[in-house]
């Protein structure tokens, strides 16, 4: 009878180099696992397991959500019930020692087109939420400034509508809400006489620096 040990050594290589390779991938990604439907972790890169300081075998059978604050852990866990019903791609975000990661549920579909399991991945979002805290700051300073100035302040674009105005103007000066203020021109504020000099006033401000 012919030798088919060589054959099968064959395939078998071929099949471990196959998931060697795809591990390979894998382990490239973000952060990232698969989790089942009760959230068990099936497979799980190494970005992952040093994203949370563990090794890759002691996340594997257990828990996803786990691994979260019990708050992000529930909101975490109606994102993925969300995803395996409506096919969906979510996002939370985690935050832990000032480090931010928004983590992304996708849908695995099987081959009865079926969602049975799906790919978690987080992506540190860090610089983007120091950049939101910074550009909120200073929202915040430049609002408290505006409204430390004394009577009315205000700021208008090329078309004369309201940009910044401080509570003075609006409530005092313009008597409109706050919502309505952007869509205000500033002409509205001036006596009806004398609004054809203001709009040449504020014409020539604007292209050339004074009146």
């Amino acid at each position: 009878m012919p030798d088919n040990s060589d054959n099968q050594q064959y395939h078998h290589h071929t099949k471990e180099d196959y998931f060697n390779t795809l591990q390979a991938v894998f382990d490239a990604f973000d952060p990232s696992c698969v989790i089942g439907r009760n959230g068990i972790i099936q497979l799980a890169n190494k970005a992952f397991a040093s994203l949370f300081g563990k090794q890759v075998q002691e996340y594997i059978n257990t828990n996803a959500f786990d691994i979260f604050s019990p708050d992000i852990a529930s909101f975490g866990r109606d994102k993925a019930e969300e995803t395996f019903r409506s096919g969906k791609i979510v996002t939370f975000d985690d935050e832990r020692d000032g480090r931010f990661v928004r983590f992304s549920l996708y849908p695995i579909v099987d081959n009865g087109g079926q969602i049975t399991r799906l790919l978690m991945t987080g992506h540190e979002i860090s610089e983007m939420k120091l950049a939101e805290k910074e550009a909120s700051d200073k929202k915040f300073f430049s609002s408290s400034l505006i409204e430390s100035i004394p009577g009315a302040f205000y700021m208008i674009d090329p078309e004369g509508r309201f940009v910044e105005w401080n509570t003075y103007e609006r409530d005092i000066v313009v008597g409109k809400p706050e919502d309505e203020m952007a869509n205000t021109f500033i002409i509205e504020t001036v006596h009806t006489g004398d609004r054809l000099m203001v709009t040449e006033k504020i014409r020539a401000t604007l292209e050339h620096g004074h009146e």
